[in-house]
């Protein structure tokens, strides 16, 4: 017993290496996939059941077979508005919660950006380059609960922070009707607009960062491959791979269903839906690389990673698309249990990862 008390403290040292150890790489300002952060108390903007099923849907023998990709057209512009947010929890519950070395709370990073996207040319191929405009931006930015950053364009204040730089500045990108930025070209004229020493300045250049604006505009829910004709219950997968730091990585098949066809206002709206579960070989492969192998499995872990697009089919047009991943680990401390206490020693940690993309009416 005393041996799982020893290796109970070394999870916590753990927990802190995985608290000090949120900051993304060398990006500061950049949502890297190791990061975590959302606005304290405030739940993701997930759609809800009603938001997406907002009229019956049609039977999938009248429906027929559809085209599941993005249509583009030199000169057109709408307004987006994009969300990605992670977090990374740590609470600690029993007598440690009265403990003042044992500090838990949330770090991360949250990002909400309205921009203009203008279609300048199309290719045969119906690839689109796109100039992308900055109109409004939210940058929040917590270390253990503790707010570092909370900027908000449309704010007073918001005029003498670097982060206002980015406001009206452009970029371009290269999208696919699947939804795949190939292609990114920022000026260096945007790039120098943010250019400074301060931990502002680097985290509002980072936005500017291919990787960054890859994850703002990428639609992970439409199909990469060259069949396009579906029908209603049709479905495909891709997998992705997920680092946890201290907790490892995982891989995780990505299921998609076609789940029907929707009528508003004359037009067909198809909803996919998207449900993620971990892979079986792959797991075992990144489980085979994971620092702390041993650490995992004495962890309880929860987990769900689900997701939803809307794609109006008469136009092309992404209407709204999200992806969210909640993981947990809990673990308990052994003697906690043995002594009969109500409330017994307990670790929990919590991930969560979204993105999500709405056109503006």
């Amino acid at each position: 017993m005393r041996s799982k008390h020893i290796f109970f403290l070394l999870c916590i040292f753990s927990v802190f290496g995985m608290l000090s150890g949120c900051t993304p790489s060398d990006k500061p300002g950049g949502i890297s996939e190791d990061e975590f952060g959302v606005v304290p108390g405030e739940e993701p903007n997930i759609p809800s059941e009603q938001e997406i099923e907002d009229v019956e849907f049609v039977g999938p023998s009248e429906d027929g077979e559809i085209v599941l990709e993005q249509k583009f057209l030199p000169g057109e512009s709408f307004d987006y508005n994009v969300i990605t947010e992670a977090a990374r929890k740590v609470d600690f519950s029993g007598a440690m919660k009265d403990n003042m070395s044992l500090q838990g709370g949330r770090t991360g990073t949250r990002v909400e950006m309205t921009f203009n996207q203008e279609v300048e040319s199309v290719d045969e191929e119906g690839n689109a380059t796109a100039k992308i405009t900055i109109k409004a931006l939210k940058y929040f930015f917590e270390e253990r609960s503790v707010t570092k950053i909370d900027f908000d364009s449309s704010t007073e204040e918001a005029k003498s922070n670097p982060f206002s730089k980015l406001i009206g500045q452009s970029y371009r990108i290269k999208i696919s009707p699947s939804g795949e930025v190939s292609k990114v070209m920022v000026p260096d004229s945007a790039r120098a607009s943010v250019t400074g020493a301060s931990e502002q300045s680097r985290r509002a250049a980072a936005l500017l960062d291919k990787e960054v604006i890859n994850r703002h505009h990428e639609i992970a829910g439409l199909p990469e491959s060259d069949e396009k004709l579906f029908k209603t219950g049709a479905h495909w997968s891709d997998t992705k791979d997920i680092s946890f730091g201290t907790m490892g990585a995982k891989s995780y098949e990505k299921m998609y269903k076609v789940k029907g066809i929707s009528q508003k206002m004359g037009q067909k709206i198809v909803a996919i839906e998207m449900n993620a579960i971990p892979t079986a070989e792959s797991a075992q492969e990144l489980y085979k690389q994971n620092q702390n192998p041993s650490l995992t499995q004495l962890f309880d872990n929860i987990e769900k990673y689900t997701g939803e697009l809307k794609l109006n089919l008469d136009t092309g047009k992404v209407i709204t698309y999200y992806e969210q991943m909640h993981s947990k680990w809990i673990m308990v401390q052994p003697e906690s249990i043995k002594e009969g206490t109500e409330s017994p020693d307990t670790i929990t940690m919590e991930s969560i990862r979204f993105h999500q993309l709405d056109k503006l009416d």
